[in-house]
């Protein structure tokens, strides 16, 4: 399936697997769920992330949520909108799937989505939420390409429950957490 080889990360006797060969193109079942929802499909050719178009949005405003579709929505400066693609997939054993905005969402309008993982086990539509961390109001319009999902291999590990985990030598980092390198 895949070989490992030696590779040196600044320890010497470091081992470190590293993928020779990809698996063959998984094949990814998609379901429509309305009419006029785009099938995904990635924009060019050599790109990583299928796009997901907006279907729906859920109006909330405290006290009841109903959804709106086929409609524009407008996010203001610090606030956010849970959005509906109107795709359900079926993702292969072996990966699973990472939303993330589209970057020219980001770049321009300030807008982050809820950064998520999508397991080969869940079968429902796919919905994220946008914020929008912009000083202006973003328009989002209807069927506009808003997310994009990327498919991985992942590696399940086996869980072994230790009374204390036992220093190995791998840094010096250990007890000073999050920061302990600097900021230069």
């Amino acid at each position: 399936m895949s070989s490992a080889s030696r590779q040196s990360i600044g320890t010497e006797d470091a081992f470190v697997p590293v993928l020779h060969t990809l698996p063959s193109s998984p094949t990814l079942s998609v379901e429509c769920m309305a009419v006029n929802t785009p099938v995904l499909s990635y924009a060019k050719p050599l790109d990583a992330g299928l796009d997901l178009t907006m279907n729906g949005w859920l109006l909330e405003d405290g006290e009841t949520e109903s959804w709106r579709y086929f409609e524009d929505v407008t996010i203001a400066p610090g606030d956010s909108v849970q959005i509906r693609t109107g795709i359900k997939v079926q993702i292969p054993l072996g990966v699973y799937g990472r939303v993330s905005v589209r970057s020219g969402l980001g770049i321009k309008q300030g807008l982050v989505c809820h950064d998520g993982v999508i397991d080969s086990g869940y079968e429902g539509e796919i919905f994220t939420r946008l914020y929008n961390l912009g000083y202006s109001p973003a328009t989002i319009r209807a069927g506009s390409r808003i997310v994009q999902m990327v498919l991985a291999p992942y590696i399940r590990a086996e869980i072994v429950q230790v009374s204390s985990i036992t220093a190995i030598g791998r840094g010096e980092r250990a007890e000073a957490g999050l920061g302990s390198t600097g900021e230069r």
